[in-house]
């Protein structure tokens, strides 16, 4: 082992501006491509740097038909799909690492006591970039918030390099990216986790929330919540934490940096009387304590007039005012902002109902916060994956605030239970599929009522994504127009203004 070469990427070295030719020739095993585009970016950033590269994945080569043709062109040394075997970390130099991959895994914990360099797609990013960073974690609303920061910086002139969770990979554009930019990157719990290990630190670190999540890879909430917290672990005084003032939680997580906060005007106003601080409200958002004073009414930003996006929104503007950004390029980038896909994305009126697909809300949180922003109770699609997250206080709010709900996946059993025990007279249907949930929910309900997919679980169970469950519900939607028992409502009501 070169112990010069694994000392660059050794605990909490905080070492950027890395030359990427120190991979020539290093035996580098990748363990999980994945498919959202972060393994492939790695990969291929190795490989055109000279890098001897092993690949290991536990998917099929089907499953992972379409990062591999990207990478067809790419040499590597060993393909290993379907498990993984010892030999491919045995002598291995260095090891990138799919962040789903648990961080306790046997064969990574033998690499550690062996000092191994182990480090994610977005890690080889940060070490081998030297902008500045924004990063956002949270358990609800990361994309559309990383999203907005990035329309807004972009808005006011700045360079701004979009990447992390939020899918694909930055990798390929190292040598463009100049020390004055900003990354601006969405980091899962699951990323926090490794990048603590080489001292990442970013200038501006964003909680959007925190709730109950992947518990079955982190075991307990304690565990989870302390990956979060990584976002903090080395930031400085000279940087800024901005933090939900109307998540308690969050408040009382420890960190050295200055701190700005965003919230409900209700809970932060008295909060506190000094201090930078966003709060929203029925109205707008308005700003205290910055360079730059900020002040929008929602009526100017009637795509961003939902609860989850107005604290998003909210958020989003507390971050860009703690890097000097304009009111005008705020307000400018918030209202040229498009929603992303399968977040409360409305499908419009489909055999005479209101879709929306919010695929995208794996969390109770999310859901909850979605079945809160529909102007009427809403007919839900729920259920998913089981990710070891309790429930029933879920199911406790939503009882009563629903029309009813199909249930789908590994959970429907259980959250058909746990919803007719709080509301027996809530219309209820466990499903075997989507699209059975979808006709299910069509005749039930009445023409003019909201029908909304916010499952409150993972996809995994039966979909390759999120994105893939929402795609489907989406042409399962569609296609209900063709179905003679809809025609004559869909003709009958026109859609709203």
């Amino acid at each position: 082992m070169d112990t010069g070469f694994a000392s660059q990427f050794n605990l909490a070295t905080g070492v950027r501006g890395l030359p990427p030719a120190q991979w020539r020739g290093r035996r580098v095993t990748v363990m999980g491509l994945g498919t959202h585009g972060g393994g492939a970016g790695a990969v291929r950033f190795l490989a055109e740097h000279g890098a001897r590269i092993r690949l290991t994945d536990l998917r099929s080569a089907r499953d992972l038909s379409q990062p591999l043709s990207e990478l067809r062109d790419v040499c590597f040394e060993s393909v290993r799909l379907g498990w993984h075997d010892a030999a491919d970390f045995r002598d291995a130099e260095a090891v990138v690492v799919n962040p789903a991959v648990p961080y306790q895994h046997p064969l990574l914990q033998n690499l550690r006591r062996q000092r191994v360099p182990i480090v994610t797609e977005v890690g080889l990013l940060w070490q081998h970039t030297s902008a500045r960073v924004v990063a956002v974690t949270g358990s609800v609303g990361k994309s559309t918030t990383v999203s907005l920061i990035d329309a807004i910086l972009r808005e006011s002139g700045r360079r701004s390099w979009l990447g992390g969770n939020i899918g694909g990979s930055l990798l390929h554009d190292t040598e463009s990216i100049a020390e004055t930019d900003w990354l601006v990157l969405e980091l899962s719990s699951f990323q926090l986790t490794y990048l603590n290990s080489i001292g990442f630190r970013p200038e501006i670190g964003v909680v959007t929330n925190f709730s109950p999540n992947h518990l079955d890879w982190h075991g307990t909430l304690d565990n989870y919540r302390e990956c979060k917290q990584q976002m903090f672990a080395h930031q400085l005084s000279s940087d800024v934490a901005v933090l939900n003032a109307d998540d308690g939680d969050i408040m009382r997580w420890p960190n050295r940096a200055s701190v700005a906060m965003f919230g409900s005007r209700q809970r932060l106003e008295p909060l506190t009387a000094s201090g930078r601080r966003v709060v929203f409200d029925e109205i707008g958002i308005a700003s205290a304590g910055f360079e730059e004073p900020l002040n929008a009414e929602w009526s100017k930003l009637p795509h961003l007039n939902a609860g989850p996006l107005r604290q998003n929104a909210a958020c989003a503007a507390a971050a860009c005012l703690a890097m000097c950004v304009s009111q005008a390029a705020i307000i400018a980038g918030l209202a040229d902002f498009t929603p992303l896909p399968h977040r409360c994305e409305s499908l419009g009126m489909h055999a005479g109902r209101w879709w929306i697909n919010d695929s995208k809300a794996t969390t109770p949180a999310a859901a909850l916060a979605a079945i809160s922003a529909c102007a009427r109770r809403p007919w839900v699609l729920l259920g998913g994956a089981d990710k070891q997250i309790d429930m029933s206080s879920f199911c406790h709010s939503i009882a009563h605030e629903i029309s009813g709900a199909a249930l789908v996946g590994e959970m429907r059993e259980g959250l058909r239970s746990l919803l007719h025990r709080e509301n027996p007279q809530l219309p209820l249907r466990s499903c075997q599929t989507l699209s059975e949930a979808v006709a299910w929910t069509a005749k039930a309900s009445n023409e003019g009522d909201v029908i909304l997919l916010s499952p409150a679980c993972s996809s995994l169970d039966q979909f390759r994504d999120y994105a893939d469950r929402g795609e489907q519900f989406r042409n399962t939607v569609l296609r209900l127009d063709q179905l003679s028992e809809f025609r004559q409502s869909t003709s009958a009501i026109a859609p709203a203004a």
